[in-house]
């Protein structure tokens, strides 16, 4: 083994590492190593190993001992066929480095990695692909429940929700544009609340299917992804309606032209922190709820005292009709944000 190639196999034995503490994203991690260690070797330019072939899957068995630590802990059936699939692609680079012969490496597919993968993206999304369908089952449900000749307390709630999304959020920030983006600012005013909601309830989302706490809202990847549909949402608009003018407009026309452009790139950054502060403000608000709770919760069981028990559990009581308040405002912060950010693209000032 020459230097390049002790340089290359220990930048991929690293890059897997995180895959400890990260299964998904150290996995993707350890993949996209795999996939650039040619770029690596010419990057270097020490040199190629005698036996690149043989180097690449010693290297692919080493770093893919760190999947195998993640896999181990997992339940079955998952951890059985893990342990099969390593074991296969194990023995075939054990017969490729007795024969030589690639043959061995297609009769033993590397399978272990696309397991590992798959069913880390199952553990990181699905309580939250759950609460998604659960949303749509409940949103179903309560559509058929209502009776327009004869409205009970809970639909005249809804039409309630629904007055506030249509004149209180969209007809009170937009100019122009409410019939065609109102659909959009409504399903995310009603989607945050329902989470937020759902996520106040103990539902068996917990280790072993127990009953816990668990907000869709409060994963980060949830909210990042419907921040960047507004963000996405908010460009589409302004392009559509201004053409090339709408950057243009980011910067007053009357400005002069240097301090023009320092106000231009001000803008362009603004827009990226405003993907950030809209994802981060719902997450990190969902988050800091439920926290709280289960402080005040373990807090409880700590102290044997039957006062300082009955005293944290009203302090849980109270946070918890405070995260009742805090779950509709949230939503309504979310929504009236995407209607101001879509309108302001809409209708520039400059």
């Amino acid at each position: 083994m020459n230097e390049a190639a002790a340089v290359v196999g220990l930048v991929r034995l690293l890059g897997s590492l995180p895959v400890l503490r990260w299964p998904l994203a150290g996995a993707l991690l350890a993949v996209a190593l795999d996939l650039a260690d040619l770029a690596l070797f010419s990057f270097l330019g020490l040199g190629w190993p005698p036996d690149y072939q043989r180097f690449d899957k010693v290297a692919d068995v080493a770093y893919m001992c760190t999947f195998l630590a993640v896999a181990l802990r997992w339940g079955n059936p998952e951890r059985r066929i893990a342990v099969a699939l390593f074991g296969l692609r194990a023995l075939g680079v054990v017969v490729f480095g007795a024969t030589n012969e690639r043959l061995a490496l297609v009769a033993f597919p590397n399978l272990f990695e696309t397991w590992f993968i798959l069913v880390a993206v199952r553990d990181r999304f699905a309580p939250s692909v759950a609460l998604a369908g659960r949303n749509v089952v409940l949103a179903i449900l309560l559509g058929r429940a209502m009776k327009v000749e004869r409205p009970g307390r809970f639909q005249y709630a809804i039409e309630a929700l629904y007055e506030l999304a249509r004149h209180g959020i969209v007809g009170s920030v937009m100019k122009s544009g409410q019939a065609t983006w109102f659909p959009y600012i409504a399903a995310v005013f009603f989607f945050v609340l329902v989470s937020n909601l759902l996520g106040l309830l103990p539902l068996p989302f917990g280790e072993h299917h127990q009953p816990a706490y668990y907000a869709a809202t409060a994963n980060l990847f949830v909210t990042f992804t419907l921040a960047l549909c507004t963000f996405v949402f908010t460009h589409y608009a302004g392009i559509r309606k201004n053409r090339l003018a709408y950057f243009k407009n980011w910067a007053p026309a009357s400005a002069p032209p240097v301090l023009k452009q320092v106000i231009w790139g001000i803008h362009a950054v603004s827009e990226i922190f405003r993907l950030i502060s809209l994802s981060v403000r719902l997450f990190a608000n969902m988050l800091a709820g439920h926290a709280i709770l289960g402080v005040f919760f373990a807090m409880a069981l700590i102290f044997q005292s039957y006062l300082a028990a009955l005293i944290l559990q009203g302090g849980s009581v109270l946070i918890y009709m405070f995260e009742i308040f805090v779950a509709v405002i949230q939503a309504f912060i979310f929504a009236i944000l995407s209607a101001v950010y879509i309108g302001g693209a809409l209708d520039q000032e400059h």
